[in-house]
């Protein structure tokens, strides 16, 4: 007999999905962090830890990006410290999950790990420890990225658990459609500019009304949507305009010279 999930699962679940619906459809610095935000919606008081990584036999071999994020104002404060520490999770074994079989992995640190707090990933968490932590990730095939996310949430725990198996496929998903052939190049991500220049051309402005509202010269501003068509591989206005909705998906840029941009 299937259970119904309860209330405070349906409403994590909402939002969550919410703010990854919500998440950029381009590259864009930091990125990670704001797909990390989008997970602490899954639990009280949480805070997130999302690593883009290869697997190798359960074992972590590379991090590719790391984002970080926290649902209390207080907790943010530790947050800059725990991501240069992410790179410690090369090494870290899983256990037997791979991707591409479908489901997601959702676990207790503690049930996967037992000594955790003594290995590589305790000494990514602040001392004193959480009293656990939460292991999701989710990824495509078994040759792909995956996206990892650690949650420590003190309150909720179980609640996170059941919201987790649902959210975090849509999260990967997303996230393999912005980030997976660009972290590997930081110059494929989009710049602050870039993506007000974006928004703008969203929008339907053209390139004279988005110079003067961001007051910069057009030619800067025609500058800007050079770099977008190259870095997200759109040969058309309509292109740049149909990926920057995520109406289609962006591919590796060629290495040929970048398409002129329409200047009206």
């Amino acid at each position: 007999m299937s259970v119904e999930p309860s209330a405070p699962v349906l409403v994590r679940v909402r939002d969550a999905t919410r703010a990854i619906c919500s998440l950029p459809a381009v590259p864009t610095h930091r990125w990670l962090d704001r797909a990390a935000s989008t997970l602490t919606h899954v639990a009280e008081s949480s805070i997130v830890l999302t690593v883009l990584a290869s697997l190798d036999n359960g074992r972590v071999r590379s991090c590719e990006s790391i984002g970080v994020a926290a649902e209390s104002p207080i907790a943010q404060a530790s947050l800059e410290p725990l991501r240069s520490r992410g790179s410690r999770l090369a090494g870290v074994n899983i256990g037997s999950w791979q991707p591409g079989t479908g489901r997601p992995l959702v676990a207790k640190a503690s049930d996967l790990i037992p000594e955790w707090r003594t290995g590589s990933l305790g000494r990514v968490w602040p001392t004193p420890h959480p009293s656990d932590l939460i292991i999701a990730a989710a990824g495509a095939s078994p040759d792909s990225q995956v996206l990892l996310a650690f949650i420590a949430a003190p309150i909720g725990t179980d609640t996170a658990l059941a919201v987790l198996p649902i959210v975090m496929p849509l999260l990967a998903d997303a996230t393999a459609k912005c980030l997976v052939w660009t972290t590997s190049d930081s110059r494929s991500l989009l710049t602050a500019k870039e993506q007000e220049v974006l928004a703008q051309l969203a929008q339907g402005r053209s390139v004279k009304q988005i110079a003067e509202t961001l007051g910069r010269s057009p030619h800067t501003v025609h500058d800007h949507v050079k770099a977008l068509h190259r870095k997200l591989d759109a040969s058309s206005r309509g292109e740049l305009i149909a990926k920057a909705l995520g109406h289609l998906p962006h591919a590796r840029p060629a290495t040929a010279a970048a398409p002129e941009a329409q200047s009206n």
